[in-house]
């Protein structure tokens, strides 16, 4: 239940900006830094959910993207990064969403190695 109510208000505050659900962002970076295996699961669950409008869509992605999943990669590159580009092999929304991960984040090695995903698939 408390993982399905963090899902929703991430959710929302993205899709409807509502400030009441702001602390869903920051438990998320959060659960990221402390526990990246929870906030990889997380993070997937989060881009499975259906989100009306394509822009919409891709701002919730693109904002998973950049928030826990780009710390997993940071923080833990050596346990998640092949996991984590093997689901996007397979996951469109989020081997497009990897397209806005920034590059002085995760170094040149690794971005290169996202981009190979990005452009291969």
């Amino acid at each position: 239940m408390e993982n399905e109510n963090l899902i929703k208000s991430f959710v929302r505050y993205y899709r409807y900006g509502q400030n009441d659900d702001c602390w869903a962002v920051d438990e998320m970076i959060n659960i990221s830094s402390t526990d990246p295996e929870k906030a990889w699961e997380l993070s997937k669950r989060i881009l499975q959910v259906k989100v009306e409008g394509k822009e919409w869509r891709s701002f919730l992605d693109n904002a998973v993207a950049l928030g826990p999943v780009e710390n997993i990669i940071v923080l833990n590159s050596e346990r998640f990064l092949g996991e984590i580009l093997g689901e996007a092999r397979t996951n469109p929304r989020l081997r497009m969403a990897l397209a806005s991960i920034y590059e002085s984040s995760v170094g040149e090695e690794i971005w290169q190695k996202i981009q190979v995903v990005i452009n291969d698939t």
